[in-house]
C-alpha cells in the first residue's frame, strides 16, 4: 500500500468519530455514546448480535455528506473510494479462502453498529444508511461480512426477501396445490356425469321417438314396474301417450289346454325327457326340491313343495289394529328369524310411494292362518289357499266370498294378474303379448297333484334383465301349473330357502352377502331387502 493511499484513507478517517475495539475488530462510530449503556469491549457480543453483517458496497460505506468536512466531501466526490481501488484484480482472494479478520479491508469492517439496546441499534442503523435500505430493492445479492466468522458469504438481506414477491407467491401456490387439485377431480367428475346424463337422455328420447315402437314400449312398461321408476316415462313421452302403452299391455290372449293334455314332463336322472314315471322326489330330504332355469334375458329360481298345507302366510302384524299402529313391515331375515321357515317368498301388495315404501300394511284383503287379518276394502288379485290346501287365484275376492270359499291364507296384488286358471276340464294361460316389460318377477302356482310352485327371477342386471309376464307363464307351464298368479315383484323380490348351499353343493364363494343367509336370488335394488308386510313360507317340521 503506498503513502497516497494511507494519506486518502487517514483524511476519509478522520470524518468517523472515534471507534472502539471489539474482539480484536474496530467497531463503528455508535460506540462512542455516553457510557452509561454497559461497555461492549468489556464482554462478548450475544450470537444475534455478533452475526449482523453491514453491507459492502459504496453507499453503504460513507457518511452522508452533511457530516462529513468540506476538503472530506471534495475528496469523497472527486476520486473514487480507495477501498474499491486499492486492490488489483489479481490479488483478491479467493472467497473459499478469505483473509483472517484482522488483516481485511478496513473498508469491509467499517462501522459495524454496536449498541445498548437493540431498539436503539435498529434506529440508528437506518438513519446512519438510508441509501443501504433504498438499494436492496433492485440490487444483486451482495457480499456481507458475518463477525464472529472468520469466512465470508453471499446472502440476500431480510428486508428484501420480505419484500419479494415472488417467494410468497411460491409458498401460497404450494400450500393451494391440494385444493386445486381437489377442484379439479370434481371437476372432471361433474363433466363426465353430465356428459353421461345428457348421453341417456338423448338415448332414451331417440328411442322414445324414434321409428321402433316395440323398443319404446318395452322401456316404458320396464319404468312401470318399479314404484321408484314410474316418473321416468313423462320425461319423455306425454301423460296420454304412456296410458295407452299401459292399456295396450293389459289386453290379455287366452290360450286353452285340455287337462288330460295338460301332464307334467318327467325326466330321468340324465336329464333327459323319459316315459316311464319317475320319482322326482326320491333325492329331497325336506320335501323341496329347488332348481334354475335360464331365458334370453332372466334367471329364474324355482322351489317346489311337495305337501301344500304346509304353505302359509306370515305377517308382520297378527291383526287389523296392529296394522293400522305399526310403522314398518318385516324383512325377509327378519321373518325367517322369527317363523323359522323351510322355505319363503315375499307376498302382496302394499303402499309404496316413490319406492320408499315401509310395507307397515298390506293393501287388499288378506289371511293369515284361516283368520282375515286386514281388509281396507280394496279390489286385488287374490291368491291364496283354502282349507283343502287348494290354490284360489282371482281377480277379485271379499270378505264373504273369502269366507264361502273357506280361505285360510291369501294376499293381494294390483289387478290383472291371474296367470293360469282351470274350468271346466280347460287350463287358461292369460298371456298379455303387448306387456313387454321386463323386471324381476315373483309368482306362486300348483299343479294338479297339488305341488306348490315358488319362482323369482333376478333382474336390473346385466346377466339378468329381468322377465316379462309371458316368460313367467311359459316356466309355469313347464312346470305343470293349473293355477298361478302374479305377486309382488321389482325390489320386493326375494326368495328364502334354509341351507341350500349346503343342499346343492353349491360353491360359496359366488355368493353375495345376502345369499350366505339363506336369500336364493340376486337381490338387486336401491335401497337393502325391503320391510314388507307379507310372505309365503313354508313351515319346517
Amino acid at each position: 500500500m503506498n503513502e497516497n493511499e494511507n494519506k486518502n484513507r487517514t483524511s476519509i478517517s478522520s470524518t468517523i468519530p472515534k471507534a472502539v475495539k471489539v474482539n480484536g475488530r474496530t467497531a463503528g462510530a455508535h460506540a462512542s455514546r455516553p457510557s452509561t449503556a454497559p461497555s461492549h469491549a468489556a464482554q462478548p457480543r450475544p450470537e444475534a448480535q455478533e452475526r449482523k453483517t453491514v453491507q459492502a458496497h459504496p453507499a453503504a460505506r460513507q457518511a452522508p455528506a452533511a457530516q462529513q468536512p468540506a476538503a472530506a466531501q471534495h475528496r469523497t466526490t472527486a476520486q473514487p473510494r480507495p477501498a474499491i481501488q486499492s486492490r488489483p484484480a489479481a490479488q483478491s482472494r479467493p472467497a473459499a479462502q478469505p483473509r483472517p479478520a484482522a488483516q481485511q479491508d478496513p473498508a469491509l469492517r467499517q462501522r459495524p453498529a454496536v449498541h445498548a439496546s437493540p431498539a436503539a441499534d435498529e434506529s440508528s442503523t437506518v438513519r446512519a444508511r438510508p441509501a443501504a435500505q433504498a438499494q436492496t430493492k433492485t440490487s444483486a445479492p451482495v457480499k456481507t461480512v458475518t463477525y464472529g466468522s472468520p469466512y465470508v458469504r453471499q446472502t440476500v438481506p431480510s428486508a428484501a426477501r420480505e419484500r419479494n414477491p415472488v417467494s410468497a407467491h411460491a409458498r401460497q401456490s404450494e400450500r393451494l396445490t391440494a385444493g386445486k387439485i381437489v377442484k379439479r377431480v370434481f371437476l372432471c367428475i361433474g363433466t363426465a356425469l353430465l356428459f353421461v346424463i345428457l348421453s341417456v337422455y338423448l338415448l332414451v328420447f331417440s328411442i322414445a321417438h324414434g321409428p321402433s315402437e316395440t323398443m319404446r314400449n318395452a322401456l316404458v312398461l320396464s319404468a312401470m314396474q318399479a314404484s321408484a321408476t314410474k316418473w321416468v316415462p313423462n320425461l319423455f313421452l306425454s301423460q296420454e301417450t304412456v296410458d295407452e302403452i299401459i292399456a295396450n299391455s293389459q289386453k290379455l290372449t287366452v290360450d286353452q289346454i285340455d287337462i288330460d293334455d295338460y301332464t307334467v314332463p318327467t325326466k330321468n336322472p340324465s336329464g333327459k325327457t323319459d316315459e316311464e314315471p319317475v320319482d322326482e322326489w326320491a333325492n329331497s330330504t325336506d320335501g323341496i326340491i329347488y332348481e334354475t332355469v335360464h331365458g334370453s334375458t332372466y334367471k329364474a329360481y324355482i322351489l317346489l313343495i311337495k305337501d301344500p298345507s304346509k304353505v302359509y302366510v306370515a305377517t308382520s302384524s297378527p291383526n287389523m289394529e296392529a296394522f293400522r299402529r305399526a310403522s314398518a313391515g318385516m324383512t325377509l331375515f327378519k321373518c325367517v328369524e322369527r317363523e323359522k321357515p323351510l322355505a319363503a317368498i315375499n307376498g302382496g301388495e302394499f303402499a309404496d310411494g316413490g319406492g320408499m315404501g315401509s310395507g307397515a300394511a298390506p293393501i287388499g284383503i288378506t289371511y293369515s292362518n284361516g283368520s282375515k287379518v286386514w281388509d281396507d276394502g280394496a279390489r286385488r288379485t287374490f291368491m291364496g289357499f283354502d282349507k283343502n290346501d287348494r290354490l284360489v287365484v282371482t281377480n277379485s275376492m271379499t270378505a264373504r266370498e273369502a269366507e264361502e270359499l273357506g280361505i285360510r291364507d291369501g294376499v293381494c296384488f294390483q289387478n290383472n294378474n291371474v296367470l293360469i286358471d282351470n274350468k271346466d276340464g280347460k287350463v287358461n294361460l292369460y298371456y298379455a303379448k303387448e306387456n313387454t316389460g321386463t323386471s324381476q318377477r315373483t309368482a306362486i302356482g300348483q299343479r294338479a297333484d297339488g305341488t306348490v310352485i315358488f319362482l323369482v327371477t333376478d333382474g336390473r342386471s346385466t346377466s339378468s334383465l329381468g322377465a316379462t309376464k309371458d316368460d313367467v307363464i311359459d316356466m309355469l307351464v313347464q312346470y305343470g301349473a293349473v293355477t298361478a298368479g302374479m305377486l309382488d315383484g321389482g325390489s320386493s323380490t326375494m326368495m328364502y330357502y334354509e341351507d341350500y348351499a349346503e343342499k346343492y353343493n353349491i360353491d360359496k364363494s359366488t355368493l353375495d352377502e345376502y345369499q350366505l343367509k339363506g336369500m336364493v336370488n340376486k337381490f338387486k335394488a336401491f335401497t337393502s331387502p325391503r320391510y314388507i308386510p307379507t310372505y309365503f313360507c313354508v313351515r319346517g317340521d
